[in-house]
């Protein structure tokens, strides 16, 4: 073999190399890159997920503080406690909803998925402090478990300005149009 022919070979071959390589690069990357749906189709999921969440809490009212400390904390801690795996759900599911193609679809859909975090911290913490509910004194245990649902109030009412807040940021409109024409959005709570 000729030392040009040799050199041509050698060369084909590292051309072919860092092709496969820059190949597997690209590959890798697109993997790692979240998907991009429709914004119908992001909205639709998102809304399926608020009404699953918000059916499963309305199922499951939380009970009015009882005459009898210990029965009512029971009660509560009970239903914080699968209020609290049901908002899990919900952060996993917006997590999951991938990005709107929108022009700050990465930066409206990690925004939705912080709030549901942030809900589901604040029930986490529910949690716990259903716990904790004292059960010794009614008067200190109906303050501290009427305490406890104004914080749950309060979470929800953050987790909507948030996520009103988010939707209007679309400049487009068109997320907000999304909401309002997406069939699964007319049964979810009004949170968007």
């Amino acid at each position: 073999m000729s030392s040009h022919r040799g050199a041509a070979v050698i060369g084909v071959i590292v051309a072919l190399l860092v092709l496969a390589l820059a190949g597997t690069a690209v590959a890798r990357t697109r993997a790692r890159s979240p998907k991009t749906v429709s914004t119908s189709t992001w909205v639709t999921s998102v809304c399926k997920d608020f009404t699953r969440w918000d059916h499963g809490l309305s199922a499951r009212a939380l009970p009015l503080p009882a005459t009898d400390p210990i029965a009512g904390k029971a009660a509560i801690a009970a239903f914080v406690g699968e209020a609290s795996r049901a908002t899990d759900t919900l952060s996993r599911g917006i997590a999951a909803a991938k990005m709107p193609s929108l022009k700050h679809g990465t930066t409206i859909a990690s925004s939705f998925a912080q709030a549901a975090r942030k809900l589901r911290h604040s029930y986490r913490v529910a949690k716990t402090r259903a716990a904790a509910l004292p059960t010794d004194d009614p008067t200190a245990f109906a303050t501290a478990a009427q305490t406890l649902a104004t914080d749950l109030e309060r979470a929800g009412a953050t987790l909507n300005t948030s996520l009103q807040k988010i939707t209007s940021g679309d400049r487009s409109g068109k997320l907000a149009k999304a909401f309002r024409t997406t069939k699964a959005c007319k049964a979810a709570p009004a949170r968007t």
